[in-house]
């Protein structure tokens, strides 16, 4: 909350992820949380490693679902 935005609230740090899902889908959502550069080699996200992967996986779904098109 404090880094990105969704739906107007949160941080501003990084970019929004209103329309994330348009972009990428939950498995590379979850690859990105775990090693940004590992899908963005020039992402300035640090990696979330303490984020477990059962948490990884609930995140990058709902994020999935963000999209223009939801």
């Amino acid at each position: 909350m404090s880094c990105h935005s969704i739906g107007g609230a949160g941080g501003g740090t990084g970019p929004a992820l209103d329309t994330i899902g348009d972009k990428y889908d939950a498995e590379t959502i979850a690859r990105y949380i775990g090693d940004p550069t590992s899908v963005d080699p020039g992402s300035h996200m640090p990696a979330q490693a303490e984020v477990s992967q059962e948490d990884r996986e609930a995140i990058s779904g709902f994020l999935a679902k963000q999209g223009g098109d939801s």
